[in-house]
């Protein structure tokens, strides 16, 4: 979705540059050796990727001309806790199985609902909607401890979980310890 005016100018060229791109393959020579499966593959390609860019720009000039009818957007996030609860009951889940799908406990789940989700955030509606829509992605798992412990900055760098940083010290020392025993024997 194209949600600025640089954005709409990017792809706008870049449906430019695959339009471009589609004419000059029409354009090339048949080779001895071509495969025509493969040169109808790139075509097609091009032509998809064409169509996804074109109702990207329809729909954001749309959007600006209002010519989409948008609902309420206070309306749609003032009902989102009640759509999940509702969601949850008619899936046939109590509030214990949502929370095993989302990886919570269950006085987390309670927590949510009886405050109408006000404590939490856009993340953990979107892990809820998620489950209850019966879609799963990365995005949409429980993180792991490991990354729990994790700084948000050193989880971007790829940096160990301090856990992993004591195990890998305790190993040091006692690597350390070993070597000063084995020494002493030595020269006994």
């Amino acid at each position: 979705m194209i949600t600025n005016e640089r954005q709409y100018k990017i792809t706008r060229a870049r449906l430019r540059e695959f339009g471009e791109a589609l004419v000059l393959l029409g354009e090339l020579p048949a080779a001895p050796r071509n495969q025509p499966w493969l040169r109808l593959a790139q075509k097609e390609s091009i032509e998809e990727q064409i169509d996804q860019l074109q109702q990207q720009i329809d729909e954001y000039e749309k959007l600006k001309e209002g010519e989409i009818e948008i609902s309420d957007p206070v309306n749609a996030v003032s009902r989102m806790p009640l759509i999940l609860i509702q969601s949850r009951i008619a899936r046939g889940w109590d509030q214990e199985e949502l929370a095993s799908r989302l990886g919570m406990k269950k006085q987390q789940i309670q927590r949510y609902e009886q405050n109408n989700y006000a404590q939490a955030t856009m993340s953990v509606l979107s892990r809820v909607a998620a489950v209850l829509a019966g879609k799963s992605d990365p995005a949409s798992q429980p993180a792991s401890k490991q990354e729990k412990s994790r700084s948000p900055k050193a989880f971007a760098k790829g940096a160990k979980p301090q856990s992993a940083r004591k195990q890998s010290v305790a190993k040091k020392n006692v690597s350390a310890k070993q070597r000063t025993v084995k020494g002493n024997k030595a020269v006994r």
